[in-house]
């Protein structure tokens, strides 16, 4: 799995962001399970970076799955992480978001294997928790309730 276009770009909003510090407190702040839809951190996210809500969630969602990816793939080093990244994304940026995430990647490792334990022991289990609790996180606006009837097997949970 790989990031869309349009994440690469809400990325680049980090640009924007006043200090280096600020981005590192943003990608650790945005790495936690409970970061995506979180109200407090995209009015932060907002006001620090003078951007939109739909900006700042954006750019949340694509610091929440770059930093799990990293994680969950276990990349080891700079070149690793360095390739995730598209040829045309920020020289700069991608280099401090490299170096950002290999700051981390201990304590979020430790973190990532603390869930493990609870969900079982295989790196395959955290994976599948990891994209289904993206998967509950994607609006389900793309289809009319109104238009299913009972027993639709999109109305069962």
């Amino acid at each position: 799995a790989s990031l869309a276009e349009e994440h690469w770009e809400a990325l680049q909003v980090l640009l924007k962001a006043p200090s280096k510090d600020g981005v590192r407190q943003l990608c650790r702040d945005c790495h936690s399970t409970s970061a995506v839809g979180c109200a407090r951190l995209i009015a932060s996210t907002c006001s620090s970076l003078s951007i939109t809500t739909e900006e700042a969630d954006q750019l949340i969602r694509a610091l929440n799955w770059l930093t799990r990816h990293v994680v969950f793939r276990s990349l080891n080093s700079a070149e690793e992480i360095l390739a995730v990244f598209p040829e045309t994304f920020h020289q700069n940026l991608k280099n401090l978001l490299t170096k950002i995430i290999l700051q981390h990647m201990p304590s979020w490792r430790q973190e990532a294997e603390g869930a493990q334990g609870e969900c079982g022991s295989s790196r395959d289990t955290a994976l599948e928790a990891l994209n289904l609790s993206w998967q509950r996180q994607i609006p389900r606006c793309a289809v009319p309730v109104g238009h299913l009837g009972p027993g639709h097997p999109t109305l069962q949970i």
